[in-house]
């Protein structure tokens, strides 16, 4: 029966002397490797799982937020088209303050509106859904959305 060499320096200790030990101690060393590679393999893994199903959620949640967007725009579009409708079929020489109340029914028709305005061509607003009575005109001439009418007379409804 053959027996393992031991090594006889005085400066190791015992447990090293020993080649099975020796053996087992290197086994021990490579499972800790491994266990620690596989490890650190399967949290990058994970983390690479968690920001796709990120990136797919966000990705969700946009094209969710335009179909709600869009269908919001549409729905104001056709309250200001109406409105803009019923205003033109006032009298030329209708009183303010039935413009503003015609107004104000409009915004409160759709709970996100916080106001109809009507500007005029030279850019005085004249009517407005929160005035309860006529009031003196507000120069909006310097207005975004006012110069963006002012240069295309087929842009429809604008928000600055």
């Amino acid at each position: 029966m053959a027996t393992s060499p031991t090594f006889r320096s005085p400066a190791l200790p015992a447990l090293w002397r020993d080649a099975s030990s020796l053996r087992l101690i290197a086994l021990v060393v490579v499972a800790a490797v491994a266990l620690g590679s596989s490890l650190l393999t399967y949290l990058w893994l994970s983390s690479r799982s968690a920001v796709d199903n990120s990136y797919r959620s966000a990705e969700q949640i946009t094209l969710a937020l335009e179909e709600h967007l869009a269908a919001v725009m549409q729905a104001v579009d056709a309250v200001v088209q109406q409105t803009v409708r019923r205003v033109e079929g006032l009298s030329p020489t209708h009183d303010l303050a039935v413009e503003n109340d015609l107004l104000r029914e409009a915004a409160a028709s759709l709970p996100l509106l916080t106001g109809i305005a009507r500007v005029d061509a030279a850019g005085q607003l004249i009517a407005h859904s929160a005035w309860t009575s006529p009031q003196t005109p507000v120069d909006l001439s310097d207005r975004e959305f006012y110069k963006a009418h002012l240069t295309r007379d087929d842009l429809g409804l604008y928000i600055a």
